[in-house]
């Protein structure tokens, strides 16, 4: 996970928000982190 990712990642959190994206590699699995992946 990069520092762009961790900021995204953490501004949704925060927020009670869903990140929608598509890199699982970074978000899925995050606790705390509701994450979907568009693509699936």
């Amino acid at each position: 996970m990069g520092e762009n990712d961790a900021w995204i990642a953490a501004t949704a959190m925060k927020g009670g928000l869903t990140l929608i994206g598509h890199d699982d590699k970074a978000f899925q699995d995050r606790p705390g982190l509701t994450y979907v992946n568009f693509r699936q």
